[in-house]
């Protein structure tokens, strides 16, 4: 839907995704009704796109920000994160350019993703990279008429917009391959569950399924799981490394008498890793285990772990030259247009993975 110089209220409506009546009462700010946190969101980054505003609002001045700063709005940007990795590399990137960056925090949240938006419209902010799916994809297509935005996502994902892919269903081929080459027949994959769609450890957990049922049918693939939402992170520090080390306990105290341990993430793989030896046992004679993403402290002595390399650093620094090639058009040396571009998976064999030893 193109910008009008005069938007109407049913344009607003519309582009939200609600009734007229619904835009009205929200932009008035209605004290007698309420509506979802994400359907306000909704509608006052619609009001904002548009350049809608009512009598009873007060306009927000645009040219809070300078046009050589650029947003990152990402789920987390904890400590030993695929996603912190991502950010740092495209600050630097930036920074090479003359750019500054500003980072929000969503926790996989709409209203927070929203909100975030809603701050960046009307603003002098030269481009917006997201580290992952966005939830309303409809609507950040329509902002990309205004606004530079490059996203991530799965290589499945198909919508007109610069898009960093990762292979996530290949990276659970990959480990599972691995470990059932390996000898093993009695394994665990440890899963954080989301009724997110195109939730990464979802589609991992597709991958390593599958790959047991194809290859090697007789073998017990026992799937525990954590549920994840993103307001735990709100109050908790290291939620994936609590996890697997949750996670892993269970396998150890319980009956299933596995052999390896396949995490959802390296940072959940530390976790495994931590159980494993509280409990004394070691790595790999008693319990084979990986992870995914290759972060930077998963080569060091100690941990050692078989990973999944799907070039964070570089899809961090691509995914600002992606944006730079947008704020720049004509001027740029690329050519303009939709870009896609996916990194191909390695895995990586380290100390951690090794035959049954029990």
């Amino acid at each position: 839907m193109p910008k009008s110089s005069r938007a109407t209220l049913a344009q607003v409506a519309q582009l939200a995704g609600v009734s007229q009546a619904a835009a009205s009462l929200i932009l008035k700010g209605d004290s007698k009704v309420s509506f979802a946190e994400s359907t306000v969101a909704r509608v006052c980054a619609a009001a904002k796109y548009l350049g809608y505003i009512t009598e009873e609002s007060t306009a927000t001045p645009g040219g809070i920000f300078e046009k050589k700063v650029l947003a990152i709005i990402t789920p987390s940007i904890a400590s030993y994160s695929y996603y912190s990795t991502i950010i740092q590399a495209i600050d630097q990137a930036a920074n090479s350019k003359g750019f500054d960056t500003l980072c929000f925090q969503s926790y996989y949240e709409e209203a927070r993703e929203m909100r975030c938006i809603s701050y960046l419209l009307h603003s002098d902010i030269a481009g917006v990279i997201f580290t992952f799916t966005p939830h309303n994809l409809e609507w950040i297509v329509q902002i990309s008429n205004q606004l530079p935005v490059v996203i991530f996502g799965n290589n499945d994902l198909d919508v007109p917009l610069d898009i960093v892919k990762t292979d996530n269903y290949g990276a659970g081929v990959m480990l599972a391959e691995h470990i059932i080459d390996l000898g093993h027949r009695r394994v665990a994959y440890l899963h954080s569950k989301s009724d997110r769609w195109g939730y990464p450890s979802s589609i991992r957990k597709e991958g390593v399924i599958d790959t047991f049922r194809r290859k090697c049918p007789s073998a017990e693939l026992f799937v525990t799981e954590r549920e994840w939402k993103g307001e735990l992170e709100l109050g908790m520090y290291g939620l994936s490394i609590k996890s697997g080390y949750e996670m892993t306990l269970e396998c150890l105290n319980g009956p299933r008498d596995v052999t390896a341990i396949i995490a959802n993430s390296d940072a959940a793989a530390y976790g495994v890793l931590q159980a494993i030896h509280e409990k004394g046992y070691s790595v790999p004679a008693d319990y084979s285990v990986c992870g995914v993403d290759n972060l930077i402290q998963s080569s060091q002595p100690g941990i050692d772990l078989t990973t999944i390399e799907h070039h964070i650093w570089e899809k961090g620094l691509l995914a600002f030259r992606m944006l730079y090639r947008q704020i720049c058009g004509a001027n740029y040396s690329e050519p303009t247009g939709i870009t896609t571009t996916e990194f191909t998976n390695e895995l990586i064999v380290r100390g951690s993975t090794g035959p049954p030893g029990r």
